[in-house]
């Protein structure tokens, strides 16, 4: 098992766990489990095998059948995100079994500890409740206001960006002007916001908080209204 050892709060990581069966006998009914703390959300495991391997379907609590044959190998990917407010390390297992085949190998877990510091910007949103905007004609759909709150961890943060994913078709509410750049609207499924030349800075025990409106095609469209992947960054460059 392989992955980073060193993170931030907010990041997208992901691991590698690579099995095989070196005989003497076929094992038809392996199970990769693997097992995250709860800093760790959204896990989600893929597979690829080779020489004959078979994966099987993702099973409640991280489990994957494999059919392994002798000779035979696979590479399990596990993805997630590492929650926005969490500060530690984080320790991440997997181990392979089967039901009827003893295992001889020297080796049937593995587990990787990855140490995550806090960003230099941490980010938060509460969503509030949405409704309906029928006018103008061209920015109908349902809103969805989040006020998202900005902390600087450690040192005065100048000039920052936040990230957020949200489905294809939504955008940033048109019908308002803001105090901060738009710079990607969300209509290709990715929202880009970012301080103006001159705009408040975030001193740190002094949180920045400011509302966006976002309007997605339809109500159905929103969803839960989860902002995806939401992170935020300081800019350095000019």
């Amino acid at each position: 098992m392989s992955g980073p050892l060193t993170a931030k709060s907010g990041d997208s990581i992901s691991y590698d766990i690579s099995v095989q069966n070196q005989g003497p006998n076929d094992a038809p009914d392996a199970v990769v489990e693997v097992t995250v703390p709860a800093g760790l959300t959204d896990p989600k495991l893929s597979c690829r095998g080779e020489n004959g391997a078979a994966c099987g379907s993702v099973q409640a609590g991280l489990r994957l059948p494999i059919s392994l044959p002798r000779g035979s190998k696979a590479l399990v990917g596990l993805t997630g995100t590492i929650a926005s407010d969490f500060q530690g390390r984080l320790t991440t297992r997997s181990s392979i079994t089967s039901q009827t085949r003893a295992n001889t190998a020297q080796q049937y877990a593995d587990a990787v500890d990855t140490d995550v510091e806090l960003p230099r910007v941490g980010i938060g949103y509460v969503q509030f409740p949405g409704w309906s905007q029928t006018s103008p004609p061209e920015a109908q759909g349902y809103v969805i206001p989040y006020d998202l709150t900005l902390a600087a961890n450690g040192e005065r943060v100048v000039k920052w960006e936040v990230y957020f994913d949200v489905p294809v078709g939504t955008r940033v509410n048109p019908t308002q002007s803001y105090w901060f750049t738009v710079t990607k609207d969300g209509g290709d499924g990715n929202v880009v916001l970012t301080s103006p030349g001159s705009g408040p800075s975030i001193e740190p025990g002094d949180p920045l908080t400011f509302r966006v409106p976002m309007l997605y095609k339809s109500q159905f469209d929103a969803g839960d209204g989860e902002l995806r992947n939401l992170r935020a960054i300081e800019v350095t460059r000019p």
